[in-house]
């Protein structure tokens, strides 16, 4: 008896401290996140879909990169939202990918995120590629946290074809 006692107790406390470290380190809550945002996307756009960019601040900055795509017919309302975090994360819209060896890139956007405010726009001008880059700093205090900057995408979408 006092065995089973004894494993259900280190079971109950394992799963304790799994859930404590995993509630800690997952900052960056995406429902909330996408509902405080979506209402700044207003008419004639409607939501049309996210892309979640995660990220750990620690002690090294770093950059990462992702891809959206604009389709002809269609225009864009995009939003960069916040998670809630404190450093200032920079982001910045090419045309060309820093992987792919994109030396010469146009850039078309460029907004600081913080604290201050929870969303940043952009409406891309035509279609094709664009390609996102977030430069992440080091956390503020060194202490390690995860979390996000969500992209929503509002649309119109041209369903005459025009």
């Amino acid at each position: 008896m006092k065995k089973n006692n004894l494993i259900r107790s280190f079971i109950l406390l394992s799963s304790f401290i799994l859930c404590s470290n995993y509630s800690v380190f997952a900052q960056c809550k995406l429902k909330s996140v996408i509902q405080n945002c979506q209402g700044h996307i207003k008419p004639p756009y409607k939501y049309n879909g996210y892309w979640t960019s995660d990220f750990t601040f620690d002690t090294k900055a770093k950059k990462i990169e992702g891809h959206f795509v604009a389709f002809e017919g269609e225009k864009y309302h995009i939003l960069f939202c916040n998670s809630g975090f404190d450093e200032e994360v920079n982001i910045c819209v090419y045309d060309k990918s820093n992987r792919l060896g994109g030396k010469e890139r146009i850039k078309y956007y460029e907004s600081t995120v913080n604290k201050e405010k929870d969303y940043w726009t952009f409406e891309p001008t035509r279609s094709g590629d664009y390609y996102i880059e977030y430069s992440i700093p080091p956390s503020k205090n060194g202490e390690i946290k995860k979390s996000c900057v969500v992209l929503l995408i509002g649309a119109i979408i041209d369903t005459d074809g025009n």
